[in-house]
């Protein structure tokens, strides 16, 4: 993690901050020994998996008999 006190960079490039947490770090920036920001990578992928699997786990199984359209035929809708 990089800490950034602002009274000894006042002019630091924000190109240049977004360039490290692209590299996965995170950066705080502090003002008067107080943090102020705090800039972090993104983490994707596992949770969307983690949902992609949930969903799947979730969804009925399709059984011959079991729709809409077969209660209707039967008049049991």
């Amino acid at each position: 993690m990089t800490v950034l006190e602002l009274s000894q960079h006042p002019h630091m490039d924000l190109a240049d901050l977004m360039q490290q947490v692209e590299a996965g770090e995170t950066v705080e920036i502090h003002r008067d020994g107080a943090v102020v920001a705090r800039l972090e990578p993104v983490r994707r992928g596992r949770l969307t998996a983690d949902l992609f699997t949930g969903r799947r786990a979730m969804q009925s199984r399709s059984y011959p008999g079991n729709s809409v359209v077969d209660f209707r035929q039967d008049e049991r809708f």
